[in-house]
């Protein structure tokens, strides 16, 4: 059962389930685009002050969840009855 929910999709209703503040995340565009902007909004701070920015000058990036072991959702251990793993995961 684990198994199916760390490979499912970023946007699979397991995972929302499991993960409901923190799914978007999951989706490699977003995180991505985050990147970019925080790469553009540094970029910008060094530009606009060409005598030097200071360390406490930088803007601070955008804040994401934390990944791999810390989640917000809780997962249930022992074992369910197979007409509920179906039912859960669409089947």
């Amino acid at each position: 059962m684990l198994a199916v929910i760390e490979h499912a999709p970023y946007d699979a209703p397991i995972r929302r389930a499991v993960n409901p503040k923190d799914w978007p995340w999951g989706n490699p565009e977003r995180d991505l685009l985050a990147g970019v902007v925080d790469e553009v909004r540094a970029l910008r701070a060094q530009v606009g002050n060409l005598s030097g920015v200071k360390a406490h000058q930088m803007p601070n990036p955008i804040t994401r969840p934390a990944s791999g072991s810390q989640q917000s959702g809780s997962i249930e251990t022992g074992e369910a009855p197979l007409a509920d793993i179906d039912r859960m995961l669409g089947w």
